[in-house]
């Protein structure tokens, strides 16, 4: 474990200077009032603008933290780097899994399995072009989602799909619910899913 100088991070991170606080009893203000039909929908409109805006400023801030840490984030991680492309199999995930999944996907590709993984890293405003032409090459996209979405699909694997069939990939896509409420997983597991001996939608 690197921990970075604690000078150096407040440096980073800077001094929180609120536009308006709200301890501020001289000049009282209101926050969170409720938004009515003649305002609310200006209101999502600039939050939807604010958020397109938000990958130029997240690459930004990591080239940033790069800088004083050695440390390189970008919107999502193809893994192993130098044959994403070539990859058939590929596990889509997000999260600390990814270091275990990394493991896996090493051992079986010593076995001349052509295995590889894509981990995002922003899930807001979504990759869905660029992590198109990722998995363009993959024959099965197998996605590991931490969550889930009560009478739906998970939420990672629903913007996965929706990156293929925006750009007509026609890979052969599956879901897997793992880790909820902290539960750990193994690269044993992580092997048995990249290897097709899984079946099933929860890891448990």
């Amino acid at each position: 474990l690197e921990i970075l100088d604690t000078k150096i991070v407040k440096k980073f991170v800077g001094e929180y200077k609120p536009k308006n606080s709200l301890l501020d009893i001289e000049n009282p203000q209101t926050f969170g009032p409720v938004a009515l039909q003649n305002s609310y929908f200006e209101f999502k409109i600039d939050q939807e603008a604010a958020m397109e805006k938000a990958a130029e400023e997240y690459e930004k801030i990591t080239k940033e933290y790069e800088k004083i840490s050695g440390r390189k984030y970008d919107l999502f991680e193809s893994y192993p780097a130098s044959s994403a492309g070539e990859a058939e199999t590929v596990l889509v995930l997000v999260g600390s899994t990814a270091g275990t999944a990394k493991d896996a996907v090493d051992d079986l590709r010593k076995k001349g399995q052509k295995v590889g993984l894509l981990k995002i890293e922003l899930f807001r405003p979504f990759s869905y072009e660029e992590i198109a032409k990722i998995l363009k090459n993959a024959k099965e996209i197998i996605v590991m989602d931490r969550a889930q979405s009560i009478g739906s699909v998970p939420p990672l694997y629903s913007e996965i799909v929706n990156s293929l069939h925006e750009n007509k990939n026609s890979a052969k896509i599956s879901s897997i619910v793992y880790g909820l409420g902290g539960r750990d997983v193994f690269k044993k597991d992580i092997e048995k899913i990249l290897e097709g001996k899984f079946k099933g939608k929860y890891l448990v």
